[in-house]
């Protein structure tokens, strides 16, 4: 396939140049042969309409079969929205794009700029809107510092991409033959940061193997290596702790002729340090976050909106060097700290090693949260699709409340699976996952699709007991998995004949479709 492949860009392929790199090199992943720029979209999926929920038993083939296709369909839709943003009045439009050239101004689409950084130097002023070219890859971070500046897309193809791979590195010269057969190492040692995974082609990682002496609390690996000649397993990966050198047991030869892309992921985040920042139709893959934002004692992070945008392949367990410890990371998007009108909607959640979304904080005495909606989201394959914490440590209450929290409208599939595979705490995979929240008032938890999880559904541990928090869901779940918990209580409700009853009863949600999933 390979082959086949290599033989077809040959053919169609011209060579151009984008950041200094020609259109054969694999690292430019784009498909337009004049400027660049892959104005091709995702495959067309056509439109279904939403499915009726029937409470009831069927095979799992039957349930995907049935109800997967309007998901699909939503993931298709997010993808594809056109954003209809305008510069507030006084303010200016930038356009940014691979085809830019630092000495343009910017202002139009004809004149573009090369990335973020080039804006930047423009003098960037609240209502600024960033216009990023579709088609179009970054390999940076962005650290938007500026309130009231938005984020968005023009032009035509797939989404704005940000990567915090630092290169396609299915290429030749990049993995090195070592003494050990099937062992290949990185082409140069990565010094600044560690990898926490490689994924290969989009569709599959690398199993990561921790050194021996190291901190082992936050790894599931049992595959302790003390060096690169213990690797033993078909793309088993081990970045050393000390000089940082990356190596991957590749079977059938060397990993830039078996894939097409092979991408790492470093600790690096698109950070949001300003007030008021929306991001809008974007897409940000292969980091440690995806959109982070932090608050410090008495202050908060607000008016932070996320839409139309798409997080995949977020996280992965880092390893500390020599004395430190690892650490699990990272989320889609999170707010660390207070929050007030932080609204997450119409977004595409998949492979996320920890959360899809979440505001969270431990230790010390924090404001309120209030106004939160996550809302008409699609999560795929994350550890918690949503997860919200609050707390002033060890169990004890933080004094902040949270006001007017909304998760309404989403489609939750497959917590637990995937990436998150790796972790170590497996207890606690669910869709929704909160822990130590006092309610100032009413958590409203409406008219989503909790579809199958490789522990809970809902994971509720709050303060006060959520009482009629859950309202007119959709649970599906393999006969005899873990349901749902909720309140202080930590009895665990399973998929059985009581299911609809524990539901009903103990997560308060008296309108709810139960689909038991045979096995």
């Amino acid at each position: 396939m390979k082959k086949a492949l290599k033989v077809l860009l040959s053919v169609f392929l011209v060579a151009v140049m984008i950041f200094g790199i020609s259109a054969c090199d694999k690292n430019n992943d784009n498909g337009d042969e004049t400027n660049g720029i892959d104005t091709t979209n995702w495959d067309v999926v056509e439109q279904v309409e939403k499915p009726t929920y029937t409470s009831g038993t069927v095979t799992m083939e039957d349930f995907e079969s049935k109800y997967r296709p309007y998901t699909d369909w939503r993931i298709y839709e997010i993808r594809t929205t056109k954003s209809d943003i305008k510069p507030a009045d006084g303010a200016k439009a930038y356009y940014v794009s691979n085809r830019g050239k630092a000495e343009n101004d910017g202002l139009t689409p004809e004149t573009p700029l090369p990335d973020y950084a080039s804006v930047r130097k423009k003098g960037l002023k609240t209502g600024d809107v960033i216009y990023f070219e579709r088609g179009s890859i970054w390999r940076d971070q962005i650290e938007v510092g500026i309130p009231g500046v938005t984020l968005t897309a023009y032009g035509e193809g797939k989404a704005p991409r940000f990567y915090g791979s630092p290169a396609n590195s299915a290429q030749e010269g990049y993995w090195l033959e070592t003494d050990v057969e099937n062992v290949y190492v990185y082409k140069e040692p990565l010094l600044s940061m560690d990898v926490g995974s490689i994924i290969f082609d989009d569709k599959e990682c690398a199993y990561k193997s921790l050194y021996s002496s190291e901190d082992q609390s936050n790894s599931s690996s049992k595959k302790y290596v003390n060096s690169y000649k213990d690797l033993k397993e078909d793309l088993q990966m081990y970045h050393e702790p000390k000089n940082k050198k990356l190596y991957l047991y590749c079977e059938g030869g060397n990993p830039a002729d078996r894939f097409d892309s092979i991408e790492l992921i470093y600790k690096v985040t698109m950070f949001v340090k300003a007030d008021n920042v929306t991001v809008d139709g974007l897409c940000m893959k292969y980091a440690c976050f995806g959109i982070s934002g932090s608050s410090s004692i008495n202050s908060k992070i607000t008016g932070l909106t996320v839409r139309n945008c798409e997080f995949g392949w977020i996280g992965g367990n880092i390893q500390g060097t020599a004395g430190q410890s690892t650490t699990r990371y990272g989320n889609g998007i999170e707010i660390w700290g207070a929050a007030e009108d932080f609204t997450v909607t119409n977004n595409y959640f998949w492979q996320v090693y920890d959360a899809g979304v979440t505001f969270q904080y431990r230790g010390g005495v924090f404001n309120d949260v209030k106004n939160i909606k996550f809302n008409d989201n699609v999560f795929d394959y994350c550890n918690y699709s949503i997860e919200y914490f609050y707390t002033g440590g060890n169990g004890v209450a933080n004094d902040g409340k949270v006001y007017d929290f909304e998760i309404k409208n989403n489609h939750f599939w497959y917590a637990g699976e995937g990436l998150s595979s790796q972790r170590p705490d497996r207890s606690e995979i669910s869709h929704i996952r909160s822990g130590w929240v006092t309610q100032g008032n009413a958590i409203k938890i409406e008219n989503n699709l909790f579809a199958i999880s490789l522990k809970t559904l809902a994971r509720t541990l709050d303060y006060a007991n959520l009482g009629g928090a859950y309202n007119n869901n959709v649970y599906a779940q393999y006969e005899r998995r873990e349901l749902a918990m909720n309140g202080k209580s930590t009895t665990v409700y399973k998929m059985d004949a009581n299911a609809k009853t524990n539901i009903e009863t103990k997560l308060g949600d008296k309108n709810a479709t139960v689909i038991t999933i045979k096995k």
